[in-house]
């Protein structure tokens, strides 16, 4: 049994910004050991040239996602290199891929928790947080695979229009249902919340305006 405590998403500063800094966190934690590790670091870091060549390497998986974090072409999306987006779709990356998440399957409410709290065991745990709402909740969570995030919803959230428009024009489809950050949302909505005009109107024309399954 692990416990994990990060900061609420509930917090002032904008959805995306909070969203990166807990990614760059995570993924300054985990270290770049292996070529793997030093693949979504070049993603992250626009290092079209490095990665190019790590590429080559034979124990890279370019779909591989780390851990409940990013696949590579996420990783570029977040970063918001047009040219690592290409060159990960061009290699043959699944441009469709979600990740797992950490979905809730019962809840009560608690009082609005300063910090999120996660308490793990395998594919199990309990999730203390604040929900979109601001009102407190306790969830006992059941890690999901292929309902999370994608690099779609990674480059939406933070309004990287061209890569948006980029993974829309190479077939990026637009997901039923996503959770993220223990929430069912649609591609609609993140785009709605980020107010971007451009942004919104290329997912309305793809599509995004199915509603999340609950």
């Amino acid at each position: 049994m692990r416990t994990d405590t990060r900061r609420s998403e509930s917090d002032a500063a904008p959805v995306w910004r909070r969203q990166l800094v807990a990614l760059l966190l995570a993924f300054a934690a985990s270290g770049c050991s292996t070529t793997q590790e030093r693949v979504y670091d070049a993603a992250l870091a626009g290092n079209a040239a490095k990665l190019q060549s790590l590429l080559a390497k034979p124990d890279v998986e370019i779909d591989r996602a780390q851990g409940l974090l990013n696949t590579p072409l996420m990783w570029a999306s977040v970063g918001g290199s047009l040219d690592c987006v290409k060159l990960l779709t061009e290699k043959g990356a699944d441009i469709n891929k979600q990740i797992a998440a950490w979905v809730p399957v019962r809840k009560e409410s608690i009082p609005a928790p300063a910090f999120h709290r996660m308490s793990v065991s395998g594919s199990e745990g309990e999730a203390e947080y604040t929900d979109k709402n601001g009102s407190g909740v306790r969830a006992y969570v059941v890690r999901t695979p292929g309902v999370g995030p994608c690099a779609l919803s990674r480059a939406v959230v933070r309004e990287r229009v061209e890569i948006v428009r980029y993974l829309l024009e190479k077939g990026a489809t637009i997901p039923g249902r996503m959770c993220i950050d223990f929430e069912w949302t649609t591609m609609a909505d993140l785009a709605k919340a980020t107010g971007n005009a451009e942004i919104i109107a290329l997912i309305e024309r793809a599509g995004g305006s199915v509603p999340a399954k609950r």
